[in-house]
């Protein structure tokens, strides 16, 4: 028996070093798993602030986009003017006003509101002529 004392205390020497062995990769296994477990909630979390930003900057691009057709159609209201029609006998004063710097189709609808394209028309207010307020 006593030769065999030494072969089992080596035995028990091992023992207690597989069990330390064995006790440090169990908590290193637990350590991974709990830092795992962390990671892959902050990868959830990452990914559902990823989707939030996401959805912010096409709200942000819808809301720019509807920025820019207001501007669009603003200007095209301010750039288009529909022609004005003059009525009546004020075309023959066509050739007149187109010597200056105005809208002609405009200058002759004021005219017939303001003298009828009457050249000879008095208003209220003692003004006289085509163009008379």
């Amino acid at each position: 028996m006593k030769e065999k004392l030494p072969l089992i205390l080596a035995v028990i020497f091992f023992g207690i070093v597989i069990s330390n062995t064995i006790g440090q990769l169990n908590k290193r296994i637990k350590t991974y798993e709990t830092e795992t477990k962390t990671q892959t909630e902050r990868i959830e979390e990452l990914k559902t602030e990823n989707q939030n930003l996401k959805n912010d900057i096409e709200a942000e691009k819808k809301r720019a986009d509807a920025r820019v057709e207001q501007r669009l159609a603003n200007e095209k209201q301010i750039a288009y003017k529909p022609p004005v029609k003059a009525t009546g006998g004020c075309e023959q004063y066509r050739d007149m006003v187109s010597q200056y710097d105005w809208d002609i189709n405009t200058a002759l609808f004021v005219m017939s509101k303001e003298s009828g394209c009457n050249p000879n028309a008095i208003s209220r207010t003692n003004d006289h002529g085509l163009l008379n307020k």
